[in-house]
């Protein structure tokens, strides 16, 4: 079939293993894997396994956020200081200026904790940082640009919402559980207070390329005390491709947030960024026959994987992947990886004349 041998070719490449959702509403739903979930005796990834799914995890916040404005009990336009300890506002940078907008939207001007965190002392230690730790080295950081005036994607942003998340509904990653996993039936995603955690039965090693010098290293335990002990509200999601796809065609298919909601999310977050929304990318993909196809994602990379899950709601169309190998020292991995989303999209799109041209921004290919 088509959609495995474009797999069997991505693990070619130097990729472990990979996962793959494909759900048209023509042929229904295709799991594929190639590769190994353990490198070590040769297990083969199956549908069932976890992947670390990354700043896919912004998603799921920022659909929390918008469920709490659509209740009343947040107002996007506040400043962030309404919701979160003053003494934690006093040394952030902008943390009196920043509204709960601009956090969504990634036109905060906070920066990022990411650029001067020390990972390499993370993977020796091994010590896995707090968001505490987080937020220490952001406050002894300048902003970015005041507020509102201009867009830099950074995760410092997602982990403020988690925190405003549990100001007002006293746990975010309850909220996360009881307001968006349980009740759309994803028993195989782990977020923080699910049994089986930092690393829940079914989750696939975690392989880095430390050096990017090829050598890949099993850093699964190091991976898994990152994830559960760092960053909050920007990542840290664990979820089999099933489950990723099911929270983003109900997400889209008006099953969370009602329309005002999902009109708030899919705005551009500033002008020249069209294709960024409020933890969602929104953006464009042009088939063989010229045809305009937007589609709706939430994506993640770093050192536990990439993954990646596509809708398409107007043609019925889901792609949901994931890969086991860090990509942030591993040469050519992004673009192998987007390679792998556009072979999937062009096996599905370019195969079918039936599938309708969706409204777009513009006629140009997707943008990354």
């Amino acid at each position: 079939m088509l959609y495995q041998s474009i797999l069997n070719a991505f693990v070619k490449k130097g990729h472990p293993g990979v996962s793959v959702l494909v759900r048209t509403r023509e042929e229904g739903t295709w799991n594929g894997t190639a590769g190994y979930a353990r490198l070590e005796d040769q297990t083969p990834v199956r549908p069932e396994h976890l992947f670390h799914t990354l700043s896919c995890a912004k998603a799921y916040t920022a659909t929390a956020i918008l469920m709490l404005w659509e209740e009343g009990l947040i107002d996007l336009d506040a400043r962030i200081d309404r919701y979160l300890p003053a003494d934690l506002c006093d040394d952030l940078p902008n943390g009196h200026a920043a509204t709960v907008h601009h956090l969504l939207t990634h036109t905060s001007g906070i920066p990022d904790f990411d650029d001067n965190m020390p990972y390499f002392e993370v993977f020796n230690d091994p010590y896995a940082p707090t968001w505490e730790d987080a937020l220490e080295i952001v406050k002894a950081m300048p902003p970015l640009f005041p507020p509102g005036m201009g867009c830099q994607y950074r995760n410092t942003n997602y982990t403020l919402l988690a925190l405003i998340i549990d100001q007002i509904a006293g746990s975010h990653a309850a909220f996360l559980d009881t307001r968006i996993f349980r009740p759309l039936g994803l028993a195989n995603t782990y977020y923080k207070i699910q049994a089986g955690l930092p690393r829940p039965p079914k989750m696939v090693n975690i392989y880095y390329d430390r050096y990017g010098d090829g050598c890949l290293e099993n850093l699964t335990d190091e991976m898994c005390a990152i994830n559960q002990n760092g960053s909050i509200g920007s990542a840290g999601v664990i979820a089999d491709m099933t489950d990723c796809a099911r929270f983003m065609e109900a997400l889209a298919g008006g099953e969370l947030i009602g329309p005002e909601a999902w009109a708030k999310m899919t705005a551009p977050a500033f002008p020249g960024q069209e294709w960024r929304g409020s933890g969602i990318g929104i953006m464009d993909w042009t088939d063989s026959r010229g045809r305009v196809h937007r589609f709706y994602e939430m994506a993640g990379s770093g050192g536990q994987g990439m993954a990646q899950t596509r809708t398409f709601p107007l043609e019925g169309v889901t792609i949901s992947c994931a890969t086991n190998v860090g990509s942030t020292n591993r040469p050519n991995a992004h673009v192998n990886f987007y390679a792998l989303l556009d072979d999937l999209m062009a096996a599905v799109f370019n195969a079918s004349a039936a599938l309708p041209e969706s409204p777009s921004l513009d006629k140009r290919a997707v943008i990354r």
